[in-house]
């Protein structure tokens, strides 16, 4: 995309790109993950609610 549009990017401008993309994907799983979890334990609903909404927020 960088060379379609005929820009030039920095080497470190590549790499806090490509950490904001992993942060993003893992933030993503782990939300997943935490509801999945959350959903099979047996605990108050509003601790489920707080962890979930933490969880969203992060």
């Amino acid at each position: 995309m960088i060379k379609l549009l005929g820009m030039e990017i920095v080497q470190s401008e590549r790499e806090g790109r490509i950490i904001i993309l992993y942060h993003s994907i893992a933030m993503a799983v782990i939300a997943i993950e935490t509801y999945m979890i959350t959903g099979l334990l047996k605990m108050k609903e509003f601790f489920k609610t707080a962890i979930n909404a933490i969880i969203s927020v992060g």
